[in-house]
């Protein structure tokens, strides 16, 4: 440990001077260094906002606006009110014609099945009646008309394996 040195007042103020001086310097640097590393901050903040705006914009963009979304709503409501009134009166409309073909149906049925009707009934009675009749007359008719058969079975027999064909 030596003896203190003795410096003047002035050598003193001066050597406190240039302290302040060079401490004032290195904190301009530093406040020069910290505003550049703040500017580098910002602008990487600021270029991440700007791509994330960018990235809301496009989702935002698939979105639809509840307004126009509630007004297609509407639209497909009364649509479907239009579609569904005009089904029921098709349905209706076509009901009325099944009606219709049904009861022209069932007239001509009718119509056939009474025209029928008065064709059959007179063979019908025809029959009853004839069916105390039959007697003596249906058995000869129908020996004769076997006779009447055979004979001419045995004559086209007979005279066709001895008669010429002519050419």
């Amino acid at each position: 440990m030596g003896a203190p040195a003795i410096v003047s007042l002035r050598e003193y103020l001066e050597e406190l001077i240039h302290q302040e001086k060079n401490l004032r310097e290195v904190g301009d640097e530093n406040s020069d260094k910290a505003l550049v590393l703040q500017k580098v901050e910002t602008d990487r903040r600021l270029e991440i906002l700007n791509h994330a705006h960018q990235l809301a914009v496009e989702v935002q963009q698939t979105y639809v606006p509840r307004e126009v979304y509630d007004n297609r709503i509407k639209e497909d409501d009364k649509a479907r009110e239009a579609a569904a009134a005009e089904a029921r009166a098709t349905a209706a409309g076509l009901a009325t014609k099944v009606e219709e073909a049904k009861q022209a149906a069932a007239l001509a049925l009718t119509a056939a099945l009474t025209s029928l009707n008065a064709r059959l009934e007179p063979l019908e009675r025809m029959r009853y009646e004839n069916v105390g009749r039959t007697g003596l007359s249906q058995p000869l008719l129908m020996m004769i008309a076997g006779l009447g058969g055979g004979m001419l079975v045995y004559f086209f027999e007979r005279f066709a394996t001895t008669t010429p064909v002519l050419k």
